[in-house]
């Protein structure tokens, strides 16, 4: 989804829908962008208090200062390309997600996450794409996960597994342990079904593309959605309007979706074949991303 799962980690957040419940995209990242340095990537804390030193600004400077900076300093080039790290203030965010999400220091409710098959798809890498993003990953590891693929097929895979399909399996195994130990329920999905017009052109399912079929706009979105894709539709609406109602997309007539358990590794898959539980989907790869990022970010 869309949204930001930032509001399950903030301790001051409010309720999104009633009763407490949460549906959102992974809203983090499975990379250490903000702390965790690499050989030619340095991290965002070491390339901003680089910045403050260059312009002449102490790095001690508090909140209040930032704010009384000139305009014209602020809107200078970024240096970095990826500005997809969560910001820990704190206050609203008091630690890194990994970290909060781990100590089962996330807001107890009910959370609805997921993912879709093709992510990255509007990602374009450079010939040495993949060494800036990741300097650490060979390319044998590479070929391991993802088989011989283009610089950039290497880059748009990457980018949506670590960042919001692995993100998603992450989040939701820790959320038997949600609330410090009280635990709330999870329910995961891995989209992968795409109209029957577009399957001769898209390999997978981009980024915000289920969001036409919850929110009911395919014939504005998508063009020569056919019955069978307004089925979907109509399925899918009811699992997310079920869920912000009552806290559980079960619904009457509506093919089962059982709350995320680790040991079983279970997805909702809603795909070309149905829309049924799978099992250890895209397992390897997707533990692979979990333990580099788990080793990166000091979590056990």
């Amino acid at each position: 989804m869309a949204w930001n799962s930032s509001a399950m980690r903030s301790p001051l957040s409010v309720t999104v829908f009633a009763p407490s419940t949460y549906t959102g995209a992974t809203g983090t990242s499975l990379d250490t962008f903000m702390e965790a340095s690499y050989p030619n990537r340095p991290s965002a804390m070491l390339l901003a208090r680089a910045f403050l030193q260059s312009e002449g600004v102490p790095d001690t400077i508090d909140a209040r200062g930032l704010r009384a900076l000139p305009v014209d300093l602020l809107i200078k080039p970024r240096l970095m390309a990826e500005q997809g790290a969560t910001f820990v203030d704190g206050t609203i965010i008091p630690d890194s997600v990994a970290r909060l999400f781990a100590a089962g220091k996330q807001l107890p409710v009910p959370f609805l996450l997921g993912a879709n098959s093709h992510e990255g798809s509007g990602v374009v890498a450079g010939p040495k794409g993949m060494a800036q993003v990741a300097p650490d990953v060979s390319r044998a590891e590479l070929e391991a996960l993802y088989g011989k693929r283009s610089e950039t097929g290497y880059a748009q895979y990457w980018y949506g597994d670590s960042r919001f399909v692995a993100a998603a399996k992450y989040l939701a195994s820790t959320m038997a342990r949600a609330g410090e130990g009280a635990g709330a329920p999870a329910y995961l999905y891995y989209m992968s079904y795409r109209t029957q017009a577009a399957r001769d052109f898209y390999p997978g399912v981009r980024h915000a593309d289920e969001l036409p079929y919850v929110f009911q706009g395919l014939a504005e979105f998508e063009t020569g959605a056919g019955p069978g894709d307004y089925r979907v539709s109509d399925i899918m609406a009811s699992y997310w309007t079920n869920f912000a109602k009552t806290g559980d997309p079960n619904g009457p007539g509506l093919p089962r979706w059982e709350a995320y358990r680790a040991a079983e590794d279970n997805w909702f898959e809603i795909g070309e074949k149905g829309l049924r539980m799978q099992p250890g989907l895209l397992a390897p790869r997707l533990d692979w991303h979990i333990a580099r990022f788990k080793r990166a970010a000091g979590i056990p």
